[in-house]
């Protein structure tokens, strides 16, 4: 044989000829055959395979996420609309405690500010005469106490105007029971009456009517003496 390259050569190790193989890659594992798939296409496309599912996955994780958010998105506004309907019923309750409360103390309040009715005892000091009973026609105090209870408490302008001279500067019976009519029911009163001198009085009428402060008002009332005893001639604000 030539000197050139024998596809056998002595081995230094095995003391005997044998035949060089070729190199073919290492991911071969057997020879391809006729029907086998190279195995990088195989790889390739376990790897789409692969990746269409993650990608599918990713899809599907997307959705779920995107149909819970418009649940989340209704329940927040479910909750946000039961807290304002709360703390609305909560300021209401609330209003109609402290209206109540300012009621109360108003009420309160109008009920200690009307004092009760004044305490008019029958009294006579010197010339002035207290007190708010019947009268009679035996005195100018006598008239004035007449005239002021058939008034206040018999509500009667026909009586009261008995005590009154026909001719006196006094409004008729109708008129004096029309002022009657305008006055409430169980108004309650006190006369001071001070003679000036045998004819001329000057009177203060507390007046009280129920649920109302008391008030005071004068009269200048003058009188005669008749055949039937005292009249009242005339009666002039104070």
């Amino acid at each position: 044989m030539s000197e050139e390259q024998s596809p056998f050569h002595e081995s230094s190790l095995t003391g005997g000829p044998h035949r060089t193989k070729p190199t073919r890659p290492l991911v071969y594992t057997t020879a391809l055959g006729d029907d086998d798939e190279d195995p990088v296409v195989e790889m390739k496309r376990v790897r789409d395979l692969t990746g269409d599912r993650r990608a599918r996955r990713r899809e599907t994780v997307s959705a779920r996420r995107d149909s819970r958010e418009p649940d989340g998105q209704a329940g927040l506004a479910r909750s946000l609309l039961a807290f304002v309907l709360f703390a609305a019923v909560l300021a209401l309750l609330a209003g109609g405690a402290l209206a109540v409360v300012r009621w109360s103390r108003a009420d309160t309040a109008t009920a200690q500010s009307v004092p009760a009715a004044p305490a008019c005892p029958d009294r006579v000091d010197g010339t002035t005469v207290l007190g708010a009973g019947p009268g009679g026609q035996d005195s100018g105090p006598g008239a004035i106490l007449w005239f002021q209870h058939s008034y206040y408490v018999e509500r009667s302008g026909a009586r009261a105007r008995q005590v009154v001279s026909p001719d006196a500067l006094v409004t008729s019976a109708e008129t004096i029971q029309a002022g009657i009519n305008e006055l409430p029911v169980r108004t309650t009163h006190c006369l001071r009456i001070k003679q000036n001198d045998d004819q001329h009085f000057s009177v203060a009428i507390t007046e009280q009517q129920p649920n109302r402060p008391a008030k005071t008002f004068w009269q200048n009332v003058t009188v005669r003496r008749s055949g039937d005893g005292t009249v009242i001639t005339a009666i002039t604000p104070g």
